[in-house]
Parts: structure tokens; sequence; C-alpha cells
């Protein structure tokens, strides 16, 4: 869908900055997709494969089901070959004496190519199933959807992104000159089909929905439902908003031929196919939610429903207090652990902004001046790199604290439990603050000894630690149920024990496996060591909000 450099003058504005915009067209297009920090796409796809699976049976529901499962498989090529494309472009490519403008725009490349195939397919895909879902809405009625159909059938002719003959051909051969007004005038009407397309399903749907509560209130009928249909409408126009907004910015900045298009022409593909995994998200959560409401009209509290679970016995199990722990917000316990997680978001935070600095410096202004871009990230002493490993350390010793502290807590403030895990904290803590204090300093040779000695024993100290602890909850918990079965005691609840280990267990594979990779790595000193370390903190801090959700 991005156009050809050719086709934009060196007069046009952002020229000079293109090498950022592409950079950070990346970034937005991996966060939407989910492949960086848990992001929305991929997500939500997958928390929504159930709602879509249980319509399989409906009609309708197979079109989009197969619609958005093919939607997916697209967006994730599409991701793929754009960050093969965006890391020859500011690595390998480099090497070459090219720059990362010029490989991006070489559209006979494989993975250029190909992320435009896909983008077009993805909107294409897109802007058909908002038509039917309009045809549905509207009963059926071909009349109604005669003028976005042909505008798809406009934009499908038009479309920029090579799926076309003419378009094809040209970017496969860009020295046929003779081709070049054909694809101006193509890539002029590429936005406005899609945006045009886009508001009309969009307004027609709305419209119908809001025609049928207007109806509905008149008549005196109301639903019970707790879906309104005003809801949805408000569903439709807020999935909807995001895939608009991008299509909007992109007519006015294609208009002016500004570079900074780019930035949101990358991430088209993920930002198209999450409407529709939005809408179908929404409206489940919002059933199940009623459902909930609908099966429990009473008057008792939630605190009387736990503890009524158990017949038998008055005393507070584990599995009541950990249950009621998550009701009563105001304990002394959920305080620290609120605070914790609070504290680690916003330094999560200033490290995402300080790792993008640093790197949209090494990767594009370092390069203008004639520096290294190796040299720049392993520059320690700049502001945004030091920032980035402070900020790294304390979220780990908190995460850490936080693995203690519940650790503690499980196993009823025994500190004689978490003296080895706090002892091993400690001795982290120091060795991490004299290694912190020569990166500021690494003129003093006197210490190189002994910060290579505490760079071996950082990441086995946090990995024991997490071993540690996580293993100490999980027995707990694991001889807790077994007490309880033996005694024949079962809980009721539908939250076990056993799945409570199991949520412990999941939530800190991910931190867990990552530091273990970054024993070996570092043992080895593999370069490959700086793809783990650079996402360290958003990392360590998944498993509290984990185990919260």
């Amino acid at each position: 869908m991005s156009s050809n450099g050719n086709l934009i003058s060196q007069n046009s504005p952002g020229v000079g900055q293109e090498e950022v915009y592409a950079l950070v067209a990346f970034w937005l297009d991996t966060l939407i997709y989910g492949e960086a920090l848990e992001g929305a796409y991929l997500s939500l796809f997958i928390s929504s494969f159930n709602g879509l699976w249980r319509g399989w049976r409906r009609g309708a529901s197979k079109v989009f089901f197969v619609g958005m499962c093919l939607m997916f498989l697209l967006t994730t090529v599409d991701a793929l070959v754009t960050a093969h494309l965006n890391v020859y472009a500011y690595t390998w490519g480099l090497s070459r004496e090219k720059g990362p403008v010029e490989i991006l725009h070489a559209w006979n490349r494989w993975d250029r190519f190909t992320h435009s195939v896909m983008i077009s397919l993805v909107l294409w895909i897109a802007d058909f199933l908002a038509i039917y879902r309009c045809y549905i809405i509207w009963e059926k009625n071909w009349k109604v959807i005669l003028l976005p159909s042909v505008l798809l059938l406009l934009s499908m002719r038009a479309d920029p992104a090579g799926t076309n003959i003419v378009n094809l051909h040209w970017f496969l051969h860009p020295e046929k000159s003779w081709l070049r007004p054909t694809a101006l005038v193509f890539l002029d009407m590429c936005y406005p089909f899609h945006l045009g397309q886009n508001l009309l399903t969009t307004g027609l749907i709305a419209f119908k929905i809001w025609k049928q509560h207007l109806r509905s209130a008149q008549s005196g009928v109301r639903a019970y439902t707790g879906v309104t249909l005003v809801y949805v409408l408000r569903i439709i126009f807020e999935s909807a908003m995001i895939y608009t907004l991008q299509m909007l910015i992109l007519v006015i900045l294609f208009q002016l031929r500004h570079r900074a298009m780019v930035i949101f022409q990358t991430s088209l593909a993920p930002s198209a196919s999450i409407v529709f995994v939005l809408m179908i998200t929404r409206v489940e959560r919002a059933r199940t939610r009623d459902l909930g409401i609908q099966a429990s009209r009473s008057t008792q509290t939630i605190e009387d429903a736990i503890m009524k679970e158990w017949p038998g016995s008055s005393d507070i199990t584990l599995q009541q207090s950990v249950l009621l722990g998550a009701w009563k917000r105001r304990t002394f316990s959920s305080r620290v652990f609120l605070g914790g997680i609070c504290v680690m978001f916003l330094l999560t935070t200033l490290d995402a902004v300080a790792t993008a600095h640093a790197h949209l410096y090494a990767f594009t202004g370092a390069i203008a001046q004639g520096k290294n871009t190796i040299a720049v990230l392993q520059d320690l002493t700049r502001w945004d790199r030091y920032i980035h490993v402070v900020t790294v350390s304390i979220v780990i010793w908190i995460a850490d604290w936080l693995a203690i502290y519940r650790c503690y807590i499980v196993w009823q403030k025994s500190w004689k439990v978490v003296l080895v895990p706090t002892i091993i904290l400690l001795l982290s803590i120091s060795t991490n603050t004299v290694n912190l204090y020569w990166f500021l300093h690494p003129e003093e040779s006197s210490l190189r000894p002994t910060v290579l000695l505490f760079l071996d024993m950082c990441y086995p100290l946090h990995l024991a630690q997490n071993l540690l602890t996580t293993g100490l909850i999980a027995f707990k918990i694991w001889e807790q149920h077994h007490r309880s079965f033996k005694s024949g005691v079962r809980a009721y609840s539908g939250i076990t024990l056993i799945y409570i280990i199991r949520i412990i267990i999941e939530s800190a594979m991910i931190y867990t496996l990552q530091m273990l990779i970054l024993v070996v790595l570092f043992r080895v000193r593999h370069r490959a060591m700086v793809i783990f370390q650079t996402t360290l903190a958003p990392s360590a801090s998944e498993p509290p909000s984990y185990l919260v959700v």
C-alpha cells in the first residue's frame, strides 16, 4: 500500500527524516500486531477465537470465520516480511553501502513486494466483510450495498499495492516511465476509495441499528439481555475508529506527499484486521457478563458466597484467603502488590521511551554523523542507554521482591522460608549496584575484574531466585490441595488450588525462560543476548500483572 519512492520528489515534506519514520512505522506495526509487549491484534484474535468457533454453525458466521482467519494469516505473513525488510535495511544493507530508504524503496525485493500485496489483500477482505455485514443487517437488500460494492471494485482496480496488473507490472519494472502517469492517478484514488467505503458501510450499519432501536423504544419493547442495540452501535463505532482515523490521516498525508505517511501505511494490515476482532471480543464479553448478572441476583455478599463453598469447617483455608484477598482490595498485601505493579509500570514505560530514543538515534542520527550504530548502543554513558540499564535493574529487583513477598504470605508469614531468596535478592542488588557505577566510570580499570565477575553472577542469581520462590509457592499450594483432598474437602468455587498452581507457573514462564536463555548466552558471550536483554523490563513486569488478570 505504500507509495514508491520515485513518485515523491526530494522536496516533499519530511524527506530528511524518512529513516526515522520507517523505524517508528516498524515498531508501531509490531505493537499493533502483537510482536512487541503483548500487542493488540494477536492477543485479541486468540481471545476471540472461541467466539468465532462457536458461531461456525451459523451461515453468516462461517463467512466471518473464514475471512478473519485469512486476514490473520495474511497479517502474520506481513509482520514477518516487514520484520525481515527492516532488519535488513538497518543492518546488513548498511554494510553494502546502501541507505535504509533506498532499500525500503526497492520494490523488486521479495519482502517489500510481499508486504504490499499482503496489505492489499487484507484491506480487500476487510472491505468485503464490512459490506457483507451491511448486507446481512439490511436483511439481504442488495440495493443498499450497491454503492459500497462499486467503491470496493474501484479500489481493487486502483489499489497501488501492486495486486492489479498495471501497478504490479510497474513496480517490478520501474524503468517503464510511460506507466508513471497511470500509477500516479491510481495512487491518488486508493485511500479516498477505502475511506469512502469504510464510512459508508459503517454509517449504513449504524443507521439500521439506530432505526431498529428507535422502533423498539416507540413500541415499548426494551431489551433485558444487557447487550442493547445502542451498546452494539457504540461497539461498531469504537471498533472501526482506529482504522478510519488511520485512513483519514493517510488521505491527508498522501495528498501532501509527506514522508511521515509510512508510519501509518506499514501498520494498515493489523489495524484493518483488528476491527472485526474487537467487535466479536466486546460483544462476547458483554454477553458473558450479562449471563453472570442474570444468574446471580442474590442479596448475599461476595464474602458469604466464598465462605459457603467450604462446608463443615469454620477455618479459613488457603484458597479462601486467596479469593478473599482478591476481593478485599483494602488489605495491606493488596496495597503492596498494587504499589509494586504501578511502580513497575512507570519504570517499564520510562525504559520503553529511553530505548526507543536510543535506537532511533543509533539507526538514524548516528549514521548521518558518521558514527557506528553498535558503538552508540554499547555506550552506556549515554543518558538513554544508562536509563535503560538502571530501569531494568530496578524493575527486576521489584519483581523479585514481590515474588518473595507473595511467598511470605502464602507460607503464612514464615520468615525462615524466604530467608534464602532474600539473601539472593540482596546479593543481586549489591552486585548490580557495583556494575551500574562502573558503567558510568569505565575509566576505572581496577574495577574491571570485579565487574566481570559480578556480571557473570547477575543472571544466574535472578534465575535462581525466580525458580526458588515460584517453586515454594507452588509446593505450598499443592500441599494444601493434597491435604484437603485427603480429608475429603473439595472446593466448589470453580477456582481449584491446582488451577492456581497452573496460573502461577504459566505467568512466570516467559520471564523464567528468558532469564535461562540469558544465562546461557551470557556464558558463551553470544551477541544475540541483546535481543532478550532489551525486553527484560516488560517481561519482569508481566508475571504480577498476569496473576492479577
